[in-house]
């Protein structure tokens, strides 16, 4: 893992931690996490369209349920928005941590995909820029 992957990773921890606040709101932290993946997908649908980023986000869950068994199987969905329907569904028992340490996996395992087939330079620079700086709540 290159130095550029590690930070990354780490900012994407902090992003995610820093949209989950503190306390116990789980309903309000599985939004948020949602709603990061919503800027997301936002923002790099134009670049590699729908169909690429619901495969990206399948392969994603799937590299990551081994880790998170409770993770939703979503190979169904067909669009990004089902399967952020789907993943808040398996967030909303979870206890704030989980659902932090899990989608900061989901999000990691997504950006290593997209270096592949995008790279990292331009994967870090959309990623980023797509990533709230301000917390949403």
């Amino acid at each position: 893992m290159s130095v550029s992957d590690r930070l990354r990773n780490e900012i994407i921890r902090s992003v995610l931690l820093k949209h989950a606040g503190t306390g116990d709101h789980r309903d309000v932290l599985a939004a948020n996490e949602i709603r990061i993946w919503e800027y997301v997908i936002r923002k790099f649908t134009p670049l590699i369209g729908a169909t690429s980023i619901t495969l990206i986000l399948h392969r994603s869950l799937d590299i990551n349920k081994q880790v998170f068994p409770w993770l939703v199987a979503a190979s169904t969905r067909h669009n990004p928005e089902d399967v952020c329907r789907d993943l808040i569904q398996s967030f909303e028992r979870r206890h704030p941590a989980d659902i932090v340490e899990a989608n900061s996996a989901l999000m990691i395992t997504f950006a290593q995909i997209l270096d592949i087939l995008i790279g990292e330079r331009l994967t870090t620079l959309y990623l980023l820029s797509a990533l709230p700086q301000e917390r949403l709540d």
